[in-house]
């Protein structure tokens, strides 16, 4: 499923995402999920899976390597499909607290 998963989401971020990220971001996942199906025994995701599959699939294409997501956010919420939404924000080197990024 995680190996499916991250096919798919790479395939859809090559499709939006013509150039790499080159310096830090953010990245937003909403896991929106049928309301029908929000009991945890009916969920056909897990959050951290969901979570991982899609930063691993960015890798690359959204940004040039994970290293530059300084900050993740994710949530399940209630809809009337399954599907994710991504949000990769650029942050301003001078937003950053010093020795807070990158690697040394």
């Amino acid at each position: 499923e995680y190996l499916a998963w991250k096919e798919a989401a790479g395939q859809i971020a090559r499709q939006v995402c013509d150039t790499p990220f080159v310096g830090p971001v953010a990245v937003e996942l909403w896991v929106r999920i049928n309301a029908d199906r929000m009991n945890r025994k009916q969920r056909p995701w897990d959050l951290e899976n969901v979570q991982k599959a899609t930063l691993d699939a960015m890798n690359g294409v959204v940004y040039r390597d994970d290293w530059q997501v300084i900050t993740t956010q994710a949530t399940i919420i209630a809809g009337a499909t399954n599907e994710v939404i991504v949000q990769v924000t650029p942050i301003d080197d001078a937003d950053i607290p010093t020795g807070r990024h990158g690697r040394d």
